[in-house]
């Protein structure tokens, strides 16, 4: 329940108001001319309409109040619908009133103009309403409040009065379909099938017999190859490893560069949100680990493990949604709050721009504790021509050394082919 405590506007339709004063000084002249009482009577009574008039505007939002619903959650050029409900408390009926969304940028409300228009609430009754919007950019939005302003029956005074909407509006960034050879059928990453087995004494799968060797122990002895073979032999289990994989969101400040929805950042959250959709429709694992604002903790949306519901994906969509290229700490120093987290035998997955001066070091970092590192940079001067920032080669050549991947991606690129110019 939504009330509002803010100061009220008047406002007067002054030519209606001039018209009815106007009838009832022609009444009360022509019933002084023609000495007509009952004509006296009708100028006070046009005068009387005025004075109720204005009363009741007066009163008109005193008994209003809004109820929403508190969160709603979309993909870009989505379209969502945000009911709304306003409540009338009084005893009297409420006439035109019209209910107007203040919606921020990024948002575009298809709902007349963002105007609700209901000619009458009744005493104690309630009008529900639907505001359909666009949701144009990736982002988290707030709405700020909702106008509501009523007339009286004859239109002569209007009364308005903004009323909080305490809303928030997640705009998830859009999924692609990846293509290539990086998550084909026979990747492994986040894929749930295993890309390699390990030997282990405790494994859990068949994996075949071999001679005994020392510190064997005999529970583990195969009698009926022992008695073939005239040796002892043992069965030899293996251990899955399953494969996942960690996205590492560069949330700099100053790394961003683009316009609009064609940013660096914009590219990266789709292409997080994408790599994500994979691992959850393919039932595997992945991690995304997006660095806190200024000096805070790594904000981390760790998947469930393979099978799991898909709770883990929509508050990684949520994490998304919410990221902003707002850090002010060092980027290498984020990189080590998350790699203790990381799944040191899975893929990692970098997704920063040309334009990030502390990548090479974060991914130094991350070579020396992870096995596999790719870098997905978005070259910063395909987004703002005008930029200085350091071309794909050059960025190339100082990841070299390292032996990570490299996979460039460029302003307008098909983000659903994006992987498949990984190289070395």
């Amino acid at each position: 329940m939504l009330t509002s405590s803010a100061e009220v506007t008047f406002s007067m339709r002054t030519p209606k108001i001039v018209a009815v004063l106007c009838s009832s000084l022609f009444l009360y002249i022509v019933g002084v001319v023609l000495a007509v009482q009952s004509l006296f009577f009708m100028a006070a009574a046009v005068v009387g309409t005025v004075v109720a008039s204005y009363l009741f505007s007066r009163l008109s939002l005193s008994a209003l109040r809004v109820e929403c619903s508190p969160a709603l959650a979309g993909h870009e050029d989505a379209t969502v619908t945000l009911p709304l409900t306003v409540v009338n408390d009084g005893r009297l009926p409420r006439f035109l009133v019209t209910l107007e969304l203040r919606l921020p940028a990024g948002l575009t409300c298809l709902s007349q103009q963002g105007e609700l228009f209901a000619p009458l609430i009744p005493a104690a009754g309630r009008w529900e309403v639907v505001a359909t919007m666009r949701l144009d950019k990736r982002g988290a939005y707030r709405l700020t409040d909702a106008r509501v302003s009523a007339v009286d029956p004859l239109g002569m005074f209007g009364s308005s009065r903004p009323f909080p909407v305490p809303a928030e509006i997640l705009a998830y960034p859009q999924i692609v379909p990846l293509l290539g050879p990086a998550l084909s059928e026979r990747s492994d990453w986040g894929a749930a099938e295993p890309s390699h087995r390990e030997l282990t004494p405790g494994g859990e799968e068949f994996h075949g017999v071999r001679q005994h060797v020392p510190g064997d122990g005999l529970r583990r002895v195969h009698w009926k190859s022992t008695a073939r073979h005239g040796r002892f032999h043992v069965i030899e289990f293996a251990q899955p490893v399953s494969r996942s994989v960690s996205l590492i969101l560069d949330t700099s400040a100053g790394a961003d560069a683009g316009q609009g929805r064609e940013t660096t950042f914009e590219y990266a959250c789709r292409l997080a949100a994408s790599l994500l959709w994979h691992c959850h429709q393919h039932g595997g694992r992945g991690d995304l680990f997006i660095p806190s604002t200024n000096g805070g903790p790594a904000a981390a949306v760790v998947s469930q493990s393979s099978g799991a519901t898909g709770d883990w994906f929509r508050a990684a969509l949520c994490a998304l949604a919410r990221a902003e290229p707002s850090t002010t700490d060092p980027f290498d120093a984020a990189v080590l709050k998350t790699i203790a987290s990381a799944d040191p035998r899975g893929q990692c997955l970098l997704l920063s721009s040309s334009l990030s001066t502390r990548l090479p070091h974060a991914a130094r970092l991350l070579t020396d504790r992870l096995d596999s590192v790719t870098v997905v940079l978005f070259d910063a001067l395909s987004f703002a021509p005008q930029s200085r920032a350091p071309s794909v080669a050059e960025v190339g050549k100082a990841l070299l050394p390292l032996g990570v991947a490299l996979v460039p991606c460029r302003k307008g690129q098909d983000l659903s082919r994006c992987l498949m110019e990984r190289t070395q």
